[in-house]
């Protein structure tokens, strides 16, 4: 991503200063009147990270590479959250969301102050309906944990190779920003809850009239007695209004006494020459969904991604947690041999208090066949290692 420039932060510092100082002068949490609350609340995780096989300089070979980044194991953001009660069982509600580097302070988007979610909406006993920038089923029931035992944590890349197949956790590849689906614009979202389901269905409209970069998503989940499943569907189109995208998902987990098992498989299918939203990133151009896998130029080639996997998951102390996740990635597109890559990550998080933690994790990973899926130093494997510090508030 570009490096955001003077003016580009002066502009952001210049918007977001006066929030800050209005949160800070009336509190956190503070209330409007007796039955209006809203919350400032957020997020900040920075860690060092070392990657066994990063790109020398000059270029030929592999070598140890240790960086600091921001956001490794979740990312950092800083958010507004409120609601009011209107009686009858009926209840207002917005909630404004933004990310940033924890490490230089810069806004992750220069376009929108708000990226990660700006969403306002009412909610009853028929459930809730909101409108606006808000996030896929797909990636709720990952990053909820019910079907990613790392609920989409350790989303970075490794070596900070452009073939995004190389995030920590791959899962995080098929719900990602760049490719649009993890959150969608012009959202209107709806989720019930039935007894021990619950249903949702949600439409983003186009750009103006048209139906570019229209989706629609579906999400089934089953809730009873230590089991947690669901499955999910997504439709989206591109900027063309021709090409689709679709995503399923399908797994679950079950808690056997503090010990939760958890099974997903996620499927992603692009039509050939589809072509990821220009509005994703502020100065990002349309970009095929196969050069952004492969890191390639050519849009003819449909692409196919899987990710099968599974995990444990263990409170060792009522502070420490512990995961242990293995993720096969299947890549496949037309006139090209599909590849495997395998993922092994152990990670570790302690609470040191209610809003303060560490974290450790280390992962593995190998793969076959096509270079899209080698290290940007072209290894077939690489082990990497990452500790942290997050706090929240």
């Amino acid at each position: 991503m570009p490096t955001p420039t003077k003016a580009n932060r002066s502009a952001f510092h210049r918007v977001t200063a006066p929030l800050f100082i209005l949160v800070g002068a009336l509190g956190t949490p503070f209330e409007v009147d007796a039955q209006s609350v809203t919350n400032f609340y957020g997020l900040l995780d920075a860690g060092v990270r070392v990657d066994s096989k990063a790109p020398q300089a000059p270029p030929g070979g592999a070598s140890t590479l240790t960086s600091l980044g921001s956001g490794i194991l979740n990312a950092s953001r800083w958010g507004l959250k409120g609601s009011e009660n209107l009686g009858n069982d009926l209840k207002a509600s917005f909630n404004l969301e933004s990310g940033f580097s924890a490490t230089t302070g810069a806004a992750l988007d220069r376009a929108s102050l708000f990226e990660r979610r700006a969403t306002l909406g009412l909610a009853g006993d028929w459930g809730r309906l909101d409108l606006g920038r808000n996030t896929t089923f797909g990636y709720d029931v990952a990053a909820g944990y019910v079907l990613d035992p790392l609920g989409q944590e350790l989303s970075s890349r490794k070596q900070g190779t452009l073939k995004k197949i190389w995030n920590i956790n791959p899962l995080t590849m098929l719900y990602s920003g760049h490719a649009t689906t993890i959150r969608r614009d012009n959202a209107i979202k709806y989720l019930g809850q039935f007894g021990d389901v619950s249903l949702g269905l949600a439409y983003a409209l186009g750009a103006g009239s048209s139906s570019a970069n229209a989706s629609l998503q579906a999400l089934v989940r089953y809730t009873v007695r230590g089991l947690d499943a669901a499955t999910t569907y997504d439709d989206l189109t591109d900027s063309t209004a021709t090409k689709h995208l679709k995503t399923y998902s399908l797994g679950g987990n079950y808690d056997f006494s503090g010990l939760k098992l958890t099974l997903g498989y996620t499927e992603q299918r692009a039509d050939a020459g589809f072509v990821t939203s220009s509005g994703v990133l502020a100065g990002a151009t349309p970009t095929p969904i196969y050069a952004y896998v492969y890191g390639a130029t050519s849009a003819t080639q449909g692409v196919k991604l899987s990710v099968a996997d599974v995990g444990l998951a263990y409170d060792l102390t009522p502070a420490l947690n512990v995961v242990g996740a293995y993720y096969q990635t299947l890549l496949s597109a037309d006139g090209i041999n599909s590849t495997k890559l395998n993922t092994y990550v152990i990670r570790a998080r302690y609470a040191l208090s209610k809003t303060t933690g560490l974290y450790a994790e280390l992962d593995q990973s190998n793969s076959g066949g096509i270079a899209a899926t080698h290290t940007s130093a072209q290894a077939t494997s690489d082990t990497g290692f990452a500790a942290g510090l997050q706090v929240r508030f």
